[in-house]
């Protein structure tokens, strides 16, 4: 079959898509020229998006349907695909979900070519557990085994048959290959991930003896004790979140190995990067749960290793200083303390103020999704020990710098939903009873105080994409299951952030309904997540239609070839009405003036805000 596309050609694609992302405007900037670049850049988007299919269709999409069709010369230029998508210099994958499709057909096809090529199928399933978990790890809380455990388990019983190098290989896999994360979703009685992940250690120092530490050291003993160790700590504040003590006694020997191992390691590579800022973080710890360190010494070390930070050190470490250590703080405080609620408080919001000037200041310069990560640390330590007003700022004025197209959505659905509100508040107040625990009569009294808590629930809607910002980003390509799998779990989002708030009041349990619900169907049915709609479904059932109503008419954010007609959507929505959308929520769109002011928001409307937040930078509040 001939081939269109060589395969260092997506990478070209990927690096001019993500130079696009680097645009730039000032306060100066005439409005007119902003949205012009931004137009342009959109437009540019959907070229790259549509040849960027294209090669995936061509190199990975038809062997994924057809696998007969591979053949030596495409396994060749697959694995060139293949190598190209990590970065040389940092080991940094660049496009992890592709990357998981190309090992996965490879992996399948080395194995059918039978035990003649079995280094081959032992590399790429080595790469289909580590894509696997680093894609699941980096975007959800989700506690699960590998898919591709049983098959890193059929080698595991043929050990002693493989070659050197694949033993390595497979001793890396059974590590990573039993747990993912620790979460809320561990049932009564079923194994927690750090205890399935002792037992498969236990297994290989039963089934190497002597010869354990020697793979441990070739499979890569530093970053197999930090992932350990760091499940483990995971599972500690697991135990403490749900008030249950800890047997340290039962943890002691592993917990002891782990740290030995990356203490030798940080005694000869004294160089501050984000790794041994990570591994210091981790050891503190380790040795607070281990006995040998006091929280105060722990919070007090924590406190000088950020003081350490230098404006002219990299971003990278900048930012790991700022967000994982302060997030230990923040949770060690939080957690372990003991000090009263007031006090608690007052510390970490004296953190929070000496430390948000320069997370914003690192944001501002880098203006993209690479630090996710580090943001989120920072921002989850903040959730638990900040009021929710506290937090709320902090999170949109963030929103701004890290991933502005995410927070003009937020904008545009707050203002197409209190269109829907004013009019429904007039015409069908009694529609809203119940909502935040309100009964009718006071929801026509208090119509300001509800437009307020509207307008917070729309601006937080989505809360749960910044768990996941690079993939919700990701215009360039279709996404993979896997990807998609992964943003149908972001209303559950809300529940990482707010289930330690210290005030629970009706406003709040408001706000999470509509994050939690508002791509559940009116009727139940369908949609996600599979939970039950509440009081609140009123206030969801208009946050879904504007939901919509932005996702399908925003020329400028998403390179669209074509947006929708407001006729065209407020025909679906009455198809949908009862099903899908809410019916008193759909009624409001027969209003003339309804229509109008929706038709002002998705064409000039839209313009302002997306002017006011590439050009300056400021939120709306």
């Amino acid at each position: 079959m001939h081939d269109t596309y060589e395969p260092g050609e997506y990478l070209d694609l990927l690096k001019a898509y993500y130079a696009l992302e680097q645009l730039t405007f000032s306060p100066d900037d005439p409005r007119e020229a902003v949205l012009s670049a931004l137009e342009e850049r959109s437009e540019k988007k959907r070229v790259i998006a549509e040849k960027v299919n294209a090669i995936v269709d061509e190199y990975v999409t038809r062997f994924e349907k057809e696998p007969g069709l591979l053949e030596r010369d495409d396994l060749s230029r697959l694995e060139q695909m293949y190598d190209s998508l990590t970065d040389k210099k940092t080991g940094r994958e660049l496009d992890l979900g592709i990357m998981l499709r190309i090992s996965i057909i490879l992996k399948d096809r080395y194995k059918r070519a039978g035990r003649e090529y079995e280094s081959e199928y032992v590399k790429f399933l080595h790469e289909c557990v580590t894509n696997d978990r680093v894609l699941i790890y980096n975007h959800t809380s989700l506690s699960c085994e590998s898919p591709y455990l049983s098959e890193c388990l059929e080698m595991a019983n043929r050990f002693d048959e493989l070659s050197e190098a694949d033993r390595v290989l497979l001793f890396h896999m059974l590590y990573y290959a039993h747990v993912n994360h620790e979460d809320d979703r561990i049932s009564e009685g079923q194994k927690h991930p750090i205890e399935r992940l002792l037992e498969a250690e236990d297994n290989l120092r039963e089934r190497l003896g002597e010869r354990y530490p020697e793979y441990l050291d070739k499979a890569g003993a530093v970053g197999i004790a930090r992932n350990s160790l760091s499940l483990m700590l995971e599972h500690f504040l697991w135990m403490a979140r749900h008030g249950k003590a800890v047997d340290i006694e039962r943890f002691r020997p592993p917990l002891e190995r782990y740290t030995a191992i990356l203490r030798r390691y940080l005694e000869t590579n004294t160089e501050t990067n984000a790794l041994t800022i990570s591994l210091r973080s981790t050891l503190l710890y380790a040795d607070y749960r281990l006995g040998t360190l006091s929280l105060e010494e722990l919070l007090d070390e924590l406190t000088r290793m950020q003081s350490d930070v230098r404006d002219d050190e990299s971003p990278t470490i900048q930012a790991t200083r700022l967000g994982k250590l302060n997030y230990h703080y923040l949770v060690f405080l939080y957690r372990f303390s003991g000090y009263d609620r007031k006090t608690v408080i007052e510390m970490s919001q004296q953190r929070i103020r000496e430390t948000l000037p320069r997370i914003l200041k690192i944001t501002r310069e880098v203006n993209n999704t690479r630090f996710n990560n580090y943001l989120m640390m920072f921002i989850l330590g903040s959730s638990y020990t900040s009021r929710f007003e506290d937090f709320s700022n902090l999170l949109l004025e963030l929103t701004v710098y890290s991933d502005k197209a995410l927070y003009v959505h937020t904008e545009m659905v707050k203002e197409l939903s209190l269109v829907l509100f004013d009019h429904l508040i007039e015409t069908h107040p009694d529609a809203f009873d119940g909502v935040a625990g309100r009964d009718a009569a006071y929801i026509r009294t208090h119509k300001e105080e509800m437009r307020r808590l509207l307008s917070e629930c729309c601006m937080f809607h989505d809360i749960g994409k910044f768990f996941m910002l690079d993939i919700v980003g990701n215009s360039m390509r279709r996404l993979t299951d896997e990807e998609y799998s992964i943003i149908r779990m972001h209303p559950d989002g809300f529940d990482e952030f707010g289930r330690d708030w210290m005030e629970q009041d009706e406003h709040l349990h408001c706000i999470r309904d509509c994050a939690v619900t508002h791509h559940l169907w009116h009727d139940g049915t369908r949609g996600y997540p599979a939970v039950r709609h509440t009081k609140n479904r009123p206030f969801v059932d208009i946050l879904a239609i504007a939901d919509s109503l932005d996702a399908a008419t925003d020329g400028y954010g998403r390179p669209y070839r074509f947006t929708k007609s407001l006729d065209d959507l407020i025909g679906e929505f009455r198809q949908g009405a009862g099903t899908r959308y809410g019916p008193e929520a759909v009624s409001a769109l027969a209003d003339q003036k309804v229509q109008d002011r929706l038709q002002f928001l998705i064409t000039e409307g839209r313009k302002d805000i997306y002017y006011r937040i590439y050009a300056s930078g400021e939120s709306n509040r």
